[in-house]
């Protein structure tokens, strides 16, 4: 008896299948999630530990900022969704982020110091 396998999200349904030769295909960005570079967004800016390409905490450096581009490490298929949340005080200035298949670019009055939280969408 043969298994097919089929992935939604990060779950894998195993299910009887008659017949033949396996072929799995998968989206590079199933279950691989790199660590992005964050670029543009002051002098010494940080990502969290365990921040990655679907989630994480962006803590913005010194200077006058007001975006900051996180850029994927492994391009999406097509353009994903963002949420973002103020992880500190000082992200009352805290606007909005637009999306591309590479980067998202993070908007507001003023985000010195500000630290916020990101999820990307697929």
């Amino acid at each position: 008896m043969r298994r097919r396998l089929t992935l939604i999200g990060a779950m894998a349904l195993f299910a009887a299948a008659p017949c033949c030769a396996d072929t799995i295909q998968v989206s590079p960005s199933v279950g691989q999630y790199g660590t992005p570079v964050v670029s543009s967004c002051g002098t010494s800016p940080s990502l969290a530990t365990g921040s990655n390409d679907q989630r994480g905490v962006v803590t913005v450096g010194t200077g006058a900022i007001t975006s900051c581009i996180i850029t994927f490490t492994i391009p999406k298929g097509s353009t994903p969704y963002c949420e973002i949340a103020p992880a500190n005080a000082t992200a009352v200035g805290l606007g909005y982020c637009t999306v591309s298949t590479t980067a998202i670019t993070i908007t507001g009055v003023s985000l010195t110091g500000a630290a916020f939280t990101y999820v990307v969408i697929q």
